[in-house]
């Protein structure tokens, strides 16, 4: 029996990595942007969902919160405002029913722009906002208040990785561009970090500050290995760049053993959005993703000294014995307890998206727009939506791809008989951004309005009537490059929407205690075939 034991030691030994400490309870608030949660691409491209499924895999226990912003915002908005709602994520905390300390967060990620590290942390941000601030300041400021209300949450710096812009524009990056851009990463890129984490620790030493080296790692897995054979397109959506599932997927990977002082797990169910290569590889990936991250001495330095060692009883010199471990139902009944919700009975539905309706789901108006309606000289309204599909008018993504002819311009409306009681919400001045080239207009309810190169302003004032989005003219010549991905914007969530928000806040605290929300308006289930 003793060999068979040490037989069977042997093997767990060659069959997998070392997993260091044992899976913990991890309750993370998250200071994010896209490159954490981009929300609109798809379920699986953020890092929450992805961690929570790896703690599930390990039988730990996760939730969080999260909120999008720039470091500026973060420190300047506290306590935090959390507006993630990630499916298949358990939520952390509610604010007003308990403070941010009573939450009992045991991570804060704090996590910066990809685009000012050409600028050293003490150096100040070159946006014309707050001349003296630097990303050393706001991050200080940050740290201090969650170290004055939690004082026990350690601080992840989350790395992320480096715009691809200047590497690749167009996307995608040729191999050469991409190579340089995986270097960049590991080196410039991860230094700027080393330096910041460096610079926080010195002035706060007893803060616990970690690293979550996520771009460096990347870089490594991408340039050498069996990932290194992936295309720029397996891994990135465009040049900000943002990702598909398999790059979140790989940024969880890391930012999970950085949580946990834990590699991986060995065993992760994964769906058919992840590249077939990481699904083949995973487990050599996970262990080589622990090799990297327990490597360096980011945990080690940030750690308190252990507490001196109490002498062993005199009586016996016997170690007690192990606890039991205790019942996963047990520790999931003893979080459900620690949340503190009273978990109220109400369930609503959602009022329908339309351009005259005053919830305002989104941060980007144009979402809620109507269907496009087509004019003539005389008539207005010649072409409705339904004739322009008709006419094979418009592209899948229901973007026009020419006027009817005849027709003077296309138009969508905004904003449209806005009660004046939503002048606090709504009133105020309203970016436009879009691709394609093109010729466009603002009309209706607008004042002071402006058209530059894909950016546009007007101010806006509820009221009767409406704004307008106009198409005059869209792929002059003839080569597919439509006037699309149109976003307006009001002026105050212009950096929510930049970090990749989806939802308004403001509606997002509306139903934030409702235990179901119905969509049925949403799905227009009334009017379906």
């Amino acid at each position: 029996m003793r060999y068979l034991v040490l037989a069977l030691l042997s093997f767990l030994t060659l069959a997998g990595p070392a997993r260091a400490g044992e899976p913990q309870r991890v309750r993370l608030s998250a200071f994010g942007n896209s490159l954490v949660n981009h929300a609109e691409g798809g379920a699986e491209t953020n890092v929450p969902v992805w961690l929570a499924r790896m703690a599930r895999a390990d039988g730990a226990l996760f939730s969080m919160d999260g909120q999008y912003g720039f470091l500026k915002d973060f420190a300047a908005t506290l306590p935090p405002e959390p507006s993630w709602n990630v499916r298949g994520v358990r939520g952390a905390w509610i604010p007003g029913r308990r403070s941010f300390g009573e939450a009992g967060f045991t991570h804060a990620l704090i996590t910066p722009a990809n685009f000012i590290q050409y600028r050293a942390p003490d150096q100040s941000f070159e946006d014309g906002k707050g001349e003296d601030a630097t990303p050393l300041s706001v991050t200080l400021r940050l740290i201090d208040w969650l170290h004055e209300n939690s004082p026990k949450t350690r601080i992840v710096l989350y790395e992320g990785w480096a715009d691809m812009a200047p590497f690749a524009d167009p996307f995608p990056p040729s191999a050469r561009a991409l190579r340089k851009y995986q270097a960049f990463n590991s080196g410039e890129y991860h230094d700027w970090y080393a330096t910041w984490l460096a610079e926080l620790r010195a002035a706060r030493p007893d803060a616990r500050i970690t690293l979550a080296p996520v771009a460096r790692v990347l870089a490594g897995l991408l340039s050498d290995g069996p990932l290194a054979e992936l295309p720029a397109e397996a891994l990135y959506s465009d040049n900000a760049p943002h990702g598909t599932p398999t790059l979140y997927l790989l940024a969880a990977m890391v930012t999970y053993a950085s949580l946990n002082d834990r590699s991986p797990p060995e065993a992760l169910r994964l769906s058919d959005a992840i590249d077939p290569v990481l699904r083949e590889n995973y487990r050599a990936t996970a262990a080589r993703i622990w090799q990297m991250v327990s490597a360096q001495d980011t945990a080690a330095a940030a750690a308190p000294a252990p507490a001196p060692a109490a002498p062993a009883p005199a009586a016996s010199s016997a170690a007690p014995p192990e606890p039991a471990p205790r019942p996963a139902r047990l520790a999931v009944l003893e979080e459900a307890l620690d949340t503190g919700h009273t978990n109220p009975a109400l369930a609503m539905g959602l009022n329908g998206l339309s351009d005259w309706s005053v919830q305002h789901p989104f941060v980007n108006i144009f979402k809620t727009a109507r269907g496009w309606i087509g004019h003539r000289d005389g008539e207005w309204g010649a072409w409705r939506q339904d004739d322009l599909i008709a006419l094979g008018l418009l592209n899948a993504d229901g973007w026009p791809t020419a006027l009817p002819e005849g027709a003077t311009q296309l138009e969508a409306l905004i904003l449209t008989d806005q009660p004046p009681e939503t002048k606090a919400e709504l009133a105020g001045r309203y970016r436009v951004t879009w691709k394609g080239a093109g010729t466009l207009r603002i009309l209706g309810r607008v004042r002071k309005v402006s058209i530059g190169d894909h950016e546009a302003w007007f101010s806006f004032t509820p009221g009767d009537g409406g704004a307008a989005i106009a198409i005059l003219e869209t792929d002059p010549r003839g080569i597919g490059d439509i006037i699309r991905d149109i976003a307006v914007v009001r002026e105050e969530q212009i950096p929510l929407y930049d970090a990749g928000a989806v939802f308004n806040p403001d509606w997002l605290a509306v139903i934030n205690d409702l235990r179901a929300i119905r969509f049925m308006d949403w799905m227009q289930t009334n009017n379906s075939p």
